[in-house]
């Protein structure tokens, strides 16, 4: 309980710091902390390979979505053309509660697109308000497609994150 816990305020401190850092234009924040973030939570990891691993490829995810999300307009990151290393790096700290905080979403495909249809919506909604990015023209359109979108990352997520664990009915 404890270990995760900490791994949800770390995450939660990553996500403020970006939010705060970039909207505030002081990417060095958001580099540094979400840095910090990953290394701390590699450092107690007792499954450093594993967790590594994970966090590589759903950085890498990340980034293509995201990218993908701006090349159509359904995001904008400050003019630049692919998806800025601070979301990366915010992608792969998420990837770090999957194991800890959210491993409760294991073995629950349903409850994890939900999950994913609010929380990811939300959280990039929440970060044009910090003025870390922009979303397109019409917002609540957006916030659909990213509903959408994340209701299907989340629990592709969490099977990437639990291979040997077959996602079972929801309870």
């Amino acid at each position: 309980m404890k270990s995760s816990l900490r791994n949800f305020v770390l995450f939660q401190i990553s996500w403020f710091a970006c939010a705060i850092g970039i909207g505030n234009d002081i990417p060095a924040l958001s580099y540094l902390v979400v840095g910090s973030v990953i290394v701390i939570h590699l450092y107690l990891s007792n499954y450093r390979q594993r967790d590594a691993l994970y966090l590589l490829m759903v950085g890498i995810l990340g980034t293509l979505v995201d990218s993908a999300l701006g090349w159509f307009g359904i995001l904008s990151f400050s003019n630049q053309w692919f998806c800025p290393p601070w979301l990366t790096g915010l992608w792969m700290a998420l990837a770090s509660t999957m194991h800890y905080s959210l491993s409760w979403l294991n073995r629950r495909l349903l409850l994890s697109s939900i999950f994913g249809a609010i929380g990811g919506p939300a959280s990039y909604y929440a970060g044009m308000k910090f003025g870390a990015l922009q979303l397109g023209s019409n917002t609540l359109y957006c916030l659909f497609i990213l509903a959408f979108i994340w209701s299907l990352i989340v629990p592709f997520m969490v099977q990437l994150a639990f291979p040997w664990n077959p996602v079972s009915r929801a309870r």
